[in-house]
């Protein structure tokens, strides 16, 4: 009787030292993701400060995104309002150019 109650024991400790590893292994594998993911976000938070800064502007229902480099300074964005008045300027010449074409 007393070797069935060690051996009963002995296995309930078994189990327990077997849970206590398994809980410590889940611990383990949750903190080493959590760690991947702050350096992942980090990661991702100074690639995007390299790349600069997003600017949105919406001009007669349309919106236009532009990326202003790190730095840049209102010089940077003028010449994006200049380029962005060209580029409309030019539309408009193609669009004209289609209407004489038509006549």
């Amino acid at each position: 009787p007393e070797w069935r109650r060690y051996e009963a024991a002995r296995s309930v400790l078994d189990e327990r030292i077997e849970e206590d590893r398994r809980r410590a292994a889940e611990a383990e594998a949750e903190r080493r993701d959590q760690e991947r993911m702050r350096a992942l976000e980090a990661r991702i938070e100074r690639e995007i400060a390299e790349m600069g800064e997003w600017k949105t502007e919406v001009r007669d229902g349309v919106v236009t995104l532009r990326l202003i480099p790190p730095g840049g300074d209102d010089e940077t964005k003028e010449a994006t309002k200049d380029e962005l008045q060209e580029r409309e300027a030019q539309a408009n010449r193609e669009k004209d150019r289609g209407f004489d074409m038509m006549d």
